[in-house]
């Protein structure tokens, strides 16, 4: 109340700013700086965590059945999942986090190309863009499992979106046609393959964490 009544004097009163309404605004937005910086770090830190284990845990059992030439590629790419769901969550607000990790971990690892991480970083953004162009608009919801299709059918599109860009990268990156063209329909896989999985781990995760804390509360 004594904040309302000041912001009335200040407004029709005095015309001069109150220091109690302006300290207000003031924490307010300070809270709001705070809360996009933890939203921030939450993406960074997932994205972080997908990715390395993609790397070290998924990839070296994969490559001992596949060519060498395609195991530049994931057929589960776990971070392609956190990239949809942030966009989800908190839209374009999403990318720089996604850039940043998806730049400099693959730069720190060796990966050739690594400028294929600006990819990753924008395909969901587009393909959600694409869907609100069409029509099609989906937004965070209450019952977040619900959603999993329509997220699963967006999660294609930025896949396709990213596989085809890639290449284009890795083409520019001196590597041949050759080499490229398999790949494509391994990055398109494993995207969509990522997508599913972290969305079905994330949904058992949610289903376990459900049943202990009813069990913990009996």
């Amino acid at each position: 109340m004594p904040n309302l009544v000041a912001a009335y004097w200040v407004e029709c009163v005095s015309g001069s700013p109150d220091p109690v309404v302006e300290r207000t605004k003031g924490s307010g937005a300070l809270q709001g700086m705070k809360a996009q910086a933890l939203e921030m770090a939450l993406i960074a830190v997932a994205y972080l965590v997908t990715y390395l284990l993609t790397f070290y845990l998924w990839m070296p059992v994969q490559n001992l059945f596949l060519e060498p030439g395609l195991a530049l590629a994931s057929l589960i790419f776990l971070p392609h999942g956190v990239r949809v769901l942030s966009v989800f969550l908190v839209g374009a607000r999403s990318i720089p986090p996604l850039l940043i990790v998806g730049i400099i971990v693959p730069f720190l690892m060796g990966y050739p190309a690594y400028l294929a991480g600006v990819a990753g970083a924008l395909c969901a953004y587009l393909a959600f863009k694409i869907f609100l162009l069409a029509g099609y608009r989906v937004e965070p919801r209450a019952q977040l499992i619900s959603q999993w299709r329509s997220l699963m059918l967006i999660a294609f599109v930025a896949a396709v979106i990213n596989g085809l860009a890639i290449p284009a990268i890795l083409l520019a990156e001196s590597f041949t046609e050759a080499e490229v063209t398999p790949l494509i329909l391994m990055f398109v896989i494993g995207d969509t393959l990522g997508a599913f999985v972290f969305f079905a781990l994330l949904a058992a995760g949610g289903r376990t964490y459900q049943w202990l804390h009813g069990r913990l509360s009996d």
